[in-house]
């Protein structure tokens, strides 16, 4: 099964919105004035029971809510994560997760891209599903992560791009992306073997179409 990506992403979203590591008192502060990047990192403050907050998922939602109310990608974000796995004491609801990553999506916000590219590609909703569309956002995602110089980033996105390009039955696509994507991971990498059984599905899927062609 393949490895959850929303809390890795959450992490990722919250460094962006803590920027330089302001204090705790600070972000309270600059929270209650209703900055929406302080709003977001005192909520993930709240969500990992970090920087001196005791842990209270109830509190990380109010606050990342604040966020995306005011349309801070990172919060909206975040908020979506908090959705998709049903925490602060909502319940799991991929729709509501799906509205909010669209919002960050559309401002380019490249980890709201990425898992929204994987939703629509696999999601068993039906109304939801639409692997075309996650197509585009999947390759926004990655051409985001490229631009940044980012590669642990772009080794994440280019693997939900191999995904949607299998979902989409683009085998050749998926198995040159996920190839790619192996020789971008340092050696010891966590995700290696993962990316390496993906690797496998996609090859079988391709020699299966090729065979049926015949």
């Amino acid at each position: 099964m393949r490895r959850s990506l929303p809390f890795v992403m959450l992490l990722l979203a919250c460094v962006i919105a803590v920027g330089q590591d302001p204090t705790t008192d600070d972000l309270r502060r600059r929270a209650l004035l209703g900055d929406g990047e302080a709003e977001t990192g005192l909520g993930f403050l709240y969500q990992t029971g970090s920087g001196g907050v005791q842990k209270d998922e109830t509190n990380a939602l109010y606050w990342y809510r604040k966020a995306a109310d005011q349309g801070y990608a990172p919060g909206q974000y975040n908020l979506g994560v908090m959705y998709r796995m049903g925490q602060g004491g909502v319940a799991k609801d991929e729709g509501t997760a799906v509205h909010w990553y669209r919002l960050a999506a559309e401002q380019g916000f490249a980890p709201a891209q990425n898992d929204l590219a994987w939703i629509l590609s696999v999601s068993t909703n039906s109304q939801l599903r639409n692997p075309d569309m996650a197509l585009q956002y999947a390759l926004k995602a990655v051409s985001s992560a490229k631009r940044s110089n980012k590669p642990d980033w772009v080794c994440m996105y280019q693997d939900t791009l191999a995904e949607v390009y299998y979902v989409l039955g683009q085998y050749e696509k998926a198995v040159r992306t996920e190839e790619e994507t192996i020789t971008l991971l340092s050696s010891n990498n966590k995700n290696r073997s993962e990316y390496e059984n993906h690797l496998s599905k996609y090859r079988r899927a391709l020699k299966t179409d090729a065979k049926s062609a015949k």
